[in-house]
Protein backbone atom coordinates (compact mmCIF):
# COMPACT_ATOMS: atom_id res chain seq x y z
CA UNK A 1 0.00 0.00 0.00
CA UNK A 2 1.33 3.33 -1.00
CA UNK A 3 1.73 6.62 0.98
CA UNK A 4 -1.98 8.08 -0.36
CA UNK A 5 -3.41 4.74 -0.65
CA UNK A 6 -2.76 4.74 3.14
CA UNK A 7 -3.59 8.38 3.68
CA UNK A 8 -7.45 7.27 1.41
CA UNK A 9 -7.70 4.48 3.70
CA UNK A 10 -7.39 6.75 7.28
CA UNK A 11 -9.36 9.12 5.45
CA UNK A 12 -12.30 6.60 4.60
CA UNK A 13 -12.41 4.95 7.84
CA UNK A 14 -12.24 8.34 10.19
CA UNK A 15 -15.22 9.61 7.63
CA UNK A 16 -17.05 6.23 8.06
CA UNK A 17 -16.38 6.75 11.91
CA UNK A 18 -17.53 10.20 11.98
CA UNK A 19 -20.80 9.33 10.05
CA UNK A 20 -21.87 6.39 12.93
CA UNK A 21 -21.17 8.33 15.69
CA UNK A 22 -23.48 11.32 14.07
CA UNK A 23 -26.00 8.85 13.32
CA UNK A 24 -26.08 7.51 17.06
CA UNK A 25 -26.61 11.19 18.18
CA UNK A 26 -28.82 12.19 15.86
CA UNK A 27 -31.04 8.81 17.09
CA UNK A 28 -30.71 9.90 20.97
CA UNK A 29 -31.34 13.21 20.37
CA UNK A 30 -34.82 12.56 18.51
CA UNK A 31 -35.86 9.90 20.99
CA UNK A 32 -35.21 12.67 23.62
CA UNK A 33 -37.55 15.08 22.12
CA UNK A 34 -40.36 12.58 21.56
CA UNK A 35 -39.87 12.12 25.09
CA UNK A 36 -39.94 15.51 26.18
CA UNK A 37 -42.67 16.90 24.57
CA UNK A 38 -44.71 13.43 24.18
CA UNK A 39 -45.31 13.39 20.31
CA UNK A 40 -47.12 10.61 18.92
CA UNK A 41 -43.68 9.28 16.96
CA UNK A 42 -40.21 7.82 18.58
CA UNK A 43 -38.11 9.88 16.10
CA UNK A 44 -34.78 7.53 16.76
CA UNK A 45 -33.91 5.74 13.52
CA UNK A 46 -33.30 8.56 11.39
CA UNK A 47 -29.60 7.71 12.32
CA UNK A 48 -30.48 4.13 11.68
CA UNK A 49 -31.64 4.11 8.25
CA UNK A 50 -29.49 6.98 7.03
CA UNK A 51 -26.19 4.62 8.17
CA UNK A 52 -28.03 1.64 6.69
CA UNK A 53 -28.30 3.58 3.18
CA UNK A 54 -25.02 5.30 3.20
CA UNK A 55 -22.73 2.30 4.97
CA UNK A 56 -24.43 -0.82 4.40
CA UNK A 57 -27.05 -2.75 6.29
CA UNK A 58 -24.13 -3.93 9.27
CA UNK A 59 -23.48 -0.49 9.95
CA UNK A 60 -27.01 0.77 10.02
CA UNK A 61 -27.80 -2.73 12.50
CA UNK A 62 -25.01 -1.20 14.29
CA UNK A 63 -25.95 2.52 14.73
CA UNK A 64 -29.57 0.93 15.76
CA UNK A 65 -28.21 -1.27 18.48
CA UNK A 66 -26.10 1.41 19.77
CA UNK A 67 -28.52 3.26 20.92
CA UNK A 68 -30.69 0.90 22.88
CA UNK A 69 -27.72 -0.09 24.85
CA UNK A 70 -27.11 3.38 25.45
CA UNK A 71 -31.23 3.88 26.72
CA UNK A 72 -30.55 0.36 28.90
CA UNK A 73 -28.25 2.38 31.22
CA UNK A 74 -31.53 4.43 32.59
CA UNK A 75 -33.78 1.16 31.47
CA UNK A 76 -32.56 -2.19 31.06
CA UNK A 77 -35.16 -3.86 28.99
CA UNK A 78 -34.46 -1.05 26.25
CA UNK A 79 -31.69 -3.54 25.37
CA UNK A 80 -33.77 -5.91 24.19
CA UNK A 81 -35.70 -3.56 21.78
CA UNK A 82 -31.98 -3.76 20.15
CA UNK A 83 -33.58 -6.28 17.78
CA UNK A 84 -36.20 -3.99 16.56
CA UNK A 85 -33.55 -1.27 15.39
CA UNK A 86 -31.02 -4.45 14.13
CA UNK A 87 -34.34 -5.62 11.67
CA UNK A 88 -34.82 -1.78 10.55
CA UNK A 89 -30.82 -1.33 9.92
CA UNK A 90 -30.42 -4.35 8.33
CA UNK A 91 -33.84 -3.94 6.32
CA UNK A 92 -33.25 -0.64 4.82
CA UNK A 93 -29.50 -1.53 4.05
CA UNK A 94 -30.87 -4.57 1.74
CA UNK A 95 -33.28 -2.50 0.46
CA UNK A 96 -31.00 0.48 -0.76
CA UNK A 97 -29.18 -2.24 -2.80
CA UNK A 98 -32.05 -3.26 -4.40
CA UNK A 99 -32.57 0.31 -5.51
CA UNK A 100 -35.89 0.60 -3.25
CA UNK A 101 -34.90 4.36 -2.82
CA UNK A 102 -35.23 5.31 -6.66
CA UNK A 103 -38.63 5.67 -6.60
CA UNK A 104 -41.45 6.81 -4.36
CA UNK A 105 -43.64 3.67 -4.35
CA UNK A 106 -39.95 1.88 -2.95
CA UNK A 107 -39.63 3.89 -1.10
CA UNK A 108 -43.26 3.68 0.58
CA UNK A 109 -43.06 -0.06 0.19
CA UNK A 110 -40.30 0.06 1.89
CA UNK A 111 -41.51 1.83 5.36
CA UNK A 112 -44.27 -0.73 5.10
CA UNK A 113 -42.37 -3.25 5.34
CA UNK A 114 -40.33 -2.16 8.24
CA UNK A 115 -43.27 -0.78 9.97
CA UNK A 116 -45.18 -4.41 9.83
CA UNK A 117 -41.83 -5.93 11.53
CA UNK A 118 -41.22 -3.43 14.10
CA UNK A 119 -44.84 -3.55 15.26
CA UNK A 120 -44.51 -7.15 15.71
CA UNK A 121 -40.93 -7.46 17.12
CA UNK A 122 -41.99 -4.35 19.46
CA UNK A 123 -45.31 -6.03 20.63
CA UNK A 124 -43.92 -9.20 21.66
CA UNK A 125 -41.12 -7.16 23.69
CA UNK A 126 -43.75 -4.94 25.23
CA UNK A 127 -46.12 -7.89 26.02
CA UNK A 128 -42.71 -9.40 27.77
CA UNK A 129 -41.03 -6.24 29.69
CA UNK A 130 -44.10 -3.67 30.03
CA UNK A 131 -47.27 -5.66 30.28
CA UNK A 132 -48.18 -4.15 26.78
CA UNK A 133 -47.24 -0.63 26.79
CA UNK A 134 -46.13 1.03 24.48
CA UNK A 135 -44.22 3.39 26.38
CA UNK A 136 -45.56 6.25 24.42
CA UNK A 137 -49.02 8.11 26.28
CA UNK A 138 -50.49 8.04 22.02
CA UNK A 139 -50.14 4.54 21.90
CA UNK A 140 -51.29 3.56 25.23
CA UNK A 141 -53.92 5.58 24.49
CA UNK A 142 -55.46 3.54 21.88
CA UNK A 143 -54.37 0.25 23.16
CA UNK A 144 -56.08 1.11 26.05
CA UNK A 145 -59.30 2.26 24.70
CA UNK A 146 -59.43 -0.91 22.52
CA UNK A 147 -59.02 -3.16 26.04
CA UNK A 148 -61.97 -1.52 27.39
CA UNK A 149 -63.87 -2.04 24.37
CA UNK A 150 -63.14 -6.03 24.31
CA UNK A 151 -60.49 -6.19 21.56
CA UNK A 152 -58.60 -8.91 22.52
CA UNK A 153 -55.08 -7.66 24.51
CA UNK A 154 -52.54 -8.67 21.62
CA UNK A 155 -54.46 -6.95 19.14
CA UNK A 156 -54.80 -4.22 21.08
CA UNK A 157 -51.25 -3.66 21.95
CA UNK A 158 -50.23 -4.42 18.54
CA UNK A 159 -52.47 -1.45 17.46
CA UNK A 160 -51.08 0.96 19.52
CA UNK A 161 -47.63 0.37 18.60
CA UNK A 162 -48.63 0.42 14.95
CA UNK A 163 -50.39 3.80 15.95
CA UNK A 164 -46.64 5.34 16.68
CA UNK A 165 -44.82 2.97 13.87
CA UNK A 166 -46.47 3.68 10.83
CA UNK A 167 -46.44 7.82 11.23
CA UNK A 168 -42.81 7.06 12.53
CA UNK A 169 -41.57 4.93 10.21
CA UNK A 170 -43.01 6.61 7.10
CA UNK A 171 -42.29 9.97 7.98
CA UNK A 172 -38.51 8.62 8.37
CA UNK A 173 -38.17 6.91 5.54
CA UNK A 174 -39.58 9.72 3.41
CA UNK A 175 -37.08 12.09 4.86
CA UNK A 176 -34.19 10.19 3.80
CA UNK A 177 -36.03 9.63 0.46
CA UNK A 178 -36.35 13.05 -0.53
CA UNK A 179 -32.93 14.09 0.93
CA UNK A 180 -31.71 11.55 -1.41
CA UNK A 181 -33.63 13.33 -4.28
CA UNK A 182 -31.86 16.87 -3.25
CA UNK A 183 -28.70 15.97 -2.99
CA UNK A 184 -28.52 13.98 -6.34
CA UNK A 185 -30.67 16.97 -7.78
CA UNK A 186 -27.51 19.15 -6.38
CA UNK A 187 -24.83 16.89 -8.19
CA UNK A 188 -26.75 16.62 -11.28
CA UNK A 189 -27.34 20.63 -11.28
CA UNK A 190 -23.75 21.68 -11.06
CA UNK A 191 -22.66 19.43 -14.11
CA UNK A 192 -25.69 20.62 -16.01
CA UNK A 193 -28.85 23.52 -16.28
CA UNK A 194 -31.48 21.33 -15.45
CA UNK A 195 -34.63 23.05 -17.63
CA UNK A 196 -36.81 21.56 -14.85
CA UNK A 197 -35.54 23.68 -12.42
CA UNK A 198 -38.54 25.27 -11.37
CA UNK A 199 -40.66 22.57 -11.38
CA UNK A 200 -38.34 20.39 -8.71
CA UNK A 201 -38.40 23.42 -6.49
CA UNK A 202 -42.11 23.95 -6.55
CA UNK A 203 -42.37 19.87 -5.76
CA UNK A 204 -39.92 20.45 -2.83
CA UNK A 205 -41.96 23.38 -1.25
CA UNK A 206 -44.97 21.18 -1.46
CA UNK A 207 -42.85 18.27 0.35
CA UNK A 208 -43.80 20.20 3.99
CA UNK A 209 -46.91 21.48 3.28
CA UNK A 210 -48.49 17.81 2.49
CA UNK A 211 -46.37 16.18 5.45
CA UNK A 212 -48.28 19.09 7.71
CA UNK A 213 -51.63 17.98 6.40
CA UNK A 214 -50.79 14.24 7.22
CA UNK A 215 -49.38 14.71 10.94
CA UNK A 216 -51.19 17.83 11.91
CA UNK A 217 -54.71 17.54 10.17
CA UNK A 218 -57.45 20.03 10.65
CA UNK A 219 -60.30 17.88 13.35
CA UNK A 220 -63.40 17.39 11.29
CA UNK A 221 -66.68 16.50 13.39
CA UNK A 222 -70.31 15.93 13.11
CA UNK A 223 -73.00 18.62 14.28
CA UNK A 224 -73.26 18.04 17.68
CA UNK A 225 -76.71 16.70 18.23
CA UNK A 226 -79.06 17.95 21.43
CA UNK A 227 -78.09 15.17 24.06
CA UNK A 228 -80.35 16.41 26.95
CA UNK A 229 -81.15 19.37 28.60
CA UNK A 230 -78.47 18.51 31.57
CA UNK A 231 -75.51 19.27 29.82
CA UNK A 232 -75.17 22.99 29.96
CA UNK A 233 -71.64 23.12 28.26
CA UNK A 234 -69.51 20.39 26.66
CA UNK A 235 -65.27 21.24 26.74
CA UNK A 236 -62.87 20.13 24.69
CA UNK A 237 -59.88 20.92 22.20
CA UNK A 238 -62.11 24.00 20.74
CA UNK A 239 -63.20 26.05 23.84
CA UNK A 240 -60.93 25.58 27.10
CA UNK A 241 -59.52 22.28 27.23
CA UNK A 242 -56.64 22.08 25.19
CA UNK A 243 -56.13 18.34 25.54
CA UNK A 244 -59.60 17.68 24.58
CA UNK A 245 -59.70 14.63 26.15
CA UNK A 246 -60.25 13.57 30.07
CA UNK A 247 -59.05 10.12 31.50
CA UNK A 248 -60.59 11.15 34.69
CA UNK A 249 -62.00 14.13 36.74
CA UNK A 250 -61.75 14.97 40.64
CA UNK A 251 -62.84 18.05 42.99
CA UNK A 252 -60.69 18.75 45.59
CA UNK A 253 -61.97 20.59 49.01
CA UNK A 254 -61.49 24.68 47.56
CA UNK A 255 -64.13 23.87 45.17
CA UNK A 256 -61.07 23.60 42.50
CA UNK A 257 -61.95 20.30 39.40
CA UNK A 258 -58.85 18.61 38.26
CA UNK A 259 -58.45 16.90 35.06
CA UNK A 260 -56.33 14.35 34.06
CA UNK A 261 -55.34 13.41 30.46
CA UNK A 262 -52.80 12.29 28.39
CA UNK A 263 -51.07 15.28 28.15
CA UNK A 264 -50.99 16.23 31.57
CA UNK A 265 -52.89 17.32 34.49
CA UNK A 266 -55.58 20.60 34.10
CA UNK A 267 -56.79 22.92 36.90
CA UNK A 268 -60.48 24.24 36.46
CA UNK A 269 -61.33 27.14 38.79
CA UNK A 270 -64.74 27.31 37.07
CA UNK A 271 -63.59 29.89 33.88
CA UNK A 272 -60.41 28.74 32.76
CA UNK A 273 -58.12 25.58 32.48
CA UNK A 274 -54.77 26.06 33.72
CA UNK A 275 -52.29 23.27 32.83
CA UNK A 276 -49.86 22.12 35.82
CA UNK A 277 -46.57 22.52 34.19
CA UNK A 278 -45.27 22.68 37.40
CA UNK A 279 -45.69 19.48 38.24
CA UNK A 280 -42.56 17.62 36.52
CA UNK A 281 -43.45 14.22 37.25
CA UNK A 282 -47.00 14.50 35.74
CA UNK A 283 -46.72 14.06 32.35
CA UNK A 284 -49.58 12.11 31.87
CA UNK A 285 -52.40 11.11 34.67
CA UNK A 286 -54.89 7.84 34.16
CA UNK A 287 -56.66 8.30 37.30
CA UNK A 288 -57.47 10.58 39.90
CA UNK A 289 -58.31 10.54 43.47
CA UNK A 290 -59.11 12.85 46.83
CA UNK A 291 -58.33 11.65 50.02
CA UNK A 292 -60.52 12.35 53.48
CA UNK A 293 -58.03 15.01 53.94
CA UNK A 294 -58.42 16.76 50.72
CA UNK A 295 -55.29 15.91 49.06
CA UNK A 296 -55.31 15.24 45.39
CA UNK A 297 -53.76 11.77 44.42
CA UNK A 298 -52.37 11.02 40.64
CA UNK A 299 -51.88 8.14 39.56
CA UNK A 300 -49.94 8.52 35.91
CA UNK A 301 -49.33 6.43 33.08
CA UNK A 302 -45.29 5.84 33.64
CA UNK A 303 -43.53 7.79 36.83
CA UNK A 304 -46.36 6.18 39.61
CA UNK A 305 -48.22 7.88 42.02
CA UNK A 306 -47.99 11.78 43.20
CA UNK A 307 -49.44 13.79 45.81
CA UNK A 308 -50.51 17.46 45.39
CA UNK A 309 -51.20 19.29 48.31
CA UNK A 310 -52.79 22.71 48.12
CA UNK A 311 -51.93 23.04 44.08
CA UNK A 312 -48.18 21.86 44.83
CA UNK A 313 -46.15 18.67 44.11
CA UNK A 314 -46.10 17.01 47.59
CA UNK A 315 -44.84 13.33 47.18
CA UNK A 316 -44.57 10.93 44.71
CA UNK A 317 -44.20 7.10 45.00
CA UNK A 318 -42.68 5.33 42.24
CA UNK A 319 -40.92 1.61 41.24
CA UNK A 320 -37.55 3.23 43.11
CA UNK A 321 -39.84 3.30 45.92
CA UNK A 322 -40.93 -0.25 45.86
CA UNK A 323 -44.34 0.29 43.77
CA UNK A 324 -45.38 -3.05 41.15
CA UNK A 325 -45.42 -0.55 38.37
CA UNK A 326 -45.09 3.47 37.19
CA UNK A 327 -48.43 2.71 35.38
CA UNK A 328 -51.44 3.58 37.84
CA UNK A 329 -54.18 2.75 36.84
CA UNK A 330 -56.80 3.46 40.10
CA UNK A 331 -56.28 4.42 43.70
CA UNK A 332 -58.90 4.30 46.71
CA UNK A 333 -59.14 5.16 50.39
CA UNK A 334 -60.27 2.59 52.61
CA UNK A 335 -61.97 3.39 56.00
CA UNK A 336 -59.27 2.31 58.19
CA UNK A 337 -56.92 4.81 56.23
CA UNK A 338 -55.11 3.28 53.79
CA UNK A 339 -54.65 3.30 50.39
CA UNK A 340 -55.15 0.82 47.53
CA UNK A 341 -53.48 1.77 44.57
CA UNK A 342 -54.12 -0.77 41.38
CA UNK A 343 -50.82 -1.04 38.50
CA UNK A 344 -50.43 -2.63 35.15
CA UNK A 345 -49.08 -5.06 37.31
CA UNK A 346 -49.66 -6.03 41.40
CA UNK A 347 -52.06 -4.49 43.65
CA UNK A 348 -49.96 -2.47 46.24
CA UNK A 349 -50.95 -0.74 49.94
CA UNK A 350 -49.86 2.47 50.60
CA UNK A 351 -49.92 4.03 54.03
CA UNK A 352 -49.19 7.88 54.78
CA UNK A 353 -46.83 7.41 57.82
CA UNK A 354 -43.61 9.02 57.67
CA UNK A 355 -43.75 10.10 53.98
CA UNK A 356 -45.56 8.09 52.11
CA UNK A 357 -44.57 4.24 52.05
CA UNK A 358 -45.25 0.84 50.37
CA UNK A 359 -47.06 -1.79 52.81
CA UNK A 360 -47.60 -4.64 50.73
CA UNK A 361 -48.77 -5.64 47.34
CA UNK A 362 -51.19 -8.26 46.91
CA UNK A 363 -50.10 -10.15 43.55
CA UNK A 364 -52.91 -11.96 43.20
CA UNK A 365 -54.74 -8.88 41.70
CA UNK A 366 -53.35 -7.56 38.53
CA UNK A 367 -54.02 -4.56 36.47
CA UNK A 368 -57.11 -3.45 38.80
CA UNK A 369 -59.15 -1.01 37.07
CA UNK A 370 -61.70 -0.54 38.97
CA UNK A 371 -61.92 0.47 42.92
CA UNK A 372 -63.99 1.64 45.15
CA UNK A 373 -64.63 1.24 49.33
CA UNK A 374 -67.21 1.04 51.72
CA UNK A 375 -67.23 2.33 55.39
CA UNK A 376 -66.38 -1.23 57.02
CA UNK A 377 -63.18 -1.28 55.58
CA UNK A 378 -63.85 -3.19 52.77
CA UNK A 379 -62.32 -2.59 49.30
CA UNK A 380 -64.14 -4.00 45.98
CA UNK A 381 -61.86 -4.00 42.58
CA UNK A 382 -62.45 -4.88 39.59
CA UNK A 383 -59.32 -6.47 36.89
CA UNK A 384 -58.58 -6.19 33.32
CA UNK A 385 -59.15 -10.26 33.07
CA UNK A 386 -63.47 -9.21 34.44
CA UNK A 387 -62.72 -10.57 37.82
CA UNK A 388 -64.78 -9.17 40.97
CA UNK A 389 -61.88 -9.06 44.36
CA UNK A 390 -63.37 -8.14 48.04
CA UNK A 391 -60.59 -6.93 50.17
CA UNK A 392 -60.14 -6.20 54.17
CA UNK A 393 -56.80 -5.34 55.96
CA UNK A 394 -54.98 -5.83 53.22
CA UNK A 395 -56.14 -9.09 52.38
CA UNK A 396 -58.13 -10.62 49.98
CA UNK A 397 -60.80 -12.29 51.65
CA UNK A 398 -63.04 -13.66 48.72
CA UNK A 399 -63.20 -13.33 45.06
CA UNK A 400 -66.72 -13.33 43.58
CA UNK A 401 -67.05 -16.01 41.23
CA UNK A 402 -67.24 -15.23 37.37
CA UNK A 403 -70.00 -14.48 35.23
CA UNK A 404 -71.13 -17.39 32.79
CA UNK A 405 -70.85 -16.60 28.99
CA UNK A 406 -68.57 -14.26 27.53
CA UNK A 407 -69.68 -11.39 30.52
CA UNK A 408 -67.26 -9.97 32.42
CA UNK A 409 -67.30 -7.23 35.25
CA UNK A 410 -66.31 -3.78 34.09
CA UNK A 411 -66.26 -1.62 37.38
CA UNK A 412 -67.56 -1.66 40.93
CA UNK A 413 -68.67 0.73 42.86
CA UNK A 414 -70.07 0.99 46.57
CA UNK A 415 -72.99 2.95 47.34
CA UNK A 416 -73.58 5.05 50.77
CA UNK A 417 -75.40 1.77 52.27
CA UNK A 418 -72.23 -0.45 51.64
CA UNK A 419 -74.63 -2.02 49.12
CA UNK A 420 -71.79 -3.18 46.19
CA UNK A 421 -72.77 -2.39 42.30
CA UNK A 422 -70.61 -4.43 40.09
CA UNK A 423 -70.91 -3.07 36.02
CA UNK A 424 -70.70 -5.82 33.28
CA UNK A 425 -69.36 -5.91 29.89
CA UNK A 426 -73.44 -7.23 28.28
CA UNK A 427 -74.76 -3.81 30.06
CA UNK A 428 -75.67 -5.61 33.06
CA UNK A 429 -75.58 -3.83 37.07
CA UNK A 430 -74.92 -6.81 39.61
CA UNK A 431 -76.32 -5.75 43.14
CA UNK A 432 -74.18 -6.90 46.12
CA UNK A 433 -74.92 -7.14 49.60
CA UNK A 434 -71.96 -7.56 51.07
CA UNK A 435 -70.00 -9.18 54.53
CA UNK A 436 -67.08 -10.04 55.50
CA UNK A 437 -67.44 -13.55 55.25
CA UNK A 438 -69.11 -13.30 51.49
CA UNK A 439 -71.05 -11.51 48.81
CA UNK A 440 -74.63 -12.08 48.29
CA UNK A 441 -76.13 -11.38 45.12
CA UNK A 442 -79.40 -9.56 45.02
CA UNK A 443 -80.61 -8.52 41.64
CA UNK A 444 -79.45 -7.84 37.90
CA UNK A 445 -80.47 -4.74 36.32
CA UNK A 446 -80.69 -4.48 33.10
CA UNK A 447 -79.58 -1.42 31.62
CA UNK A 448 -80.68 -0.53 28.05
CA UNK A 449 -78.62 0.60 25.33
CA UNK A 450 -75.45 0.37 27.35
CA UNK A 451 -72.79 -2.02 26.11
CA UNK A 452 -70.56 -1.71 29.09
Amino acid sequence: MTEKEGKLYIDKRLKTMLIVFGCIFVNFLGRHIADVYSIPLWLDCFGTVFAAYVLGPVSGAIVGATGNLIYSFWNPPSLAYGLTSIFIGVSVGLAARRKYFDSFFGATSLAGGVTIGSVLISTVLNIAFYDGQTGNVWGDGVKEYLEVSNVSSFIACATGELYIDFLDKLATVLSLFYLIKIVRYIKKARSEKKPGKKRFLINMLLIPILAGLIFFPKEVRADDSNEGAYIQRVYDGENGLPCGHANDIAQTNDGILWVGSYAGLYRYNGSTFTFMEDFDAVKNVNCLYVDEEGRLWIGTNDSGVVIAIEDKQANILNTNKGLPSDSVRCIVQSSDGEYYVGTSDKMAVVKLKDGINLSKDIPEIRYAQSISADREGRVATVTAEGKLYVLKNEEIIYDIPELSGESKYSACAFDENGVLYAGTTEGRLAVFTVTDKEAELVKNIECRNVSR
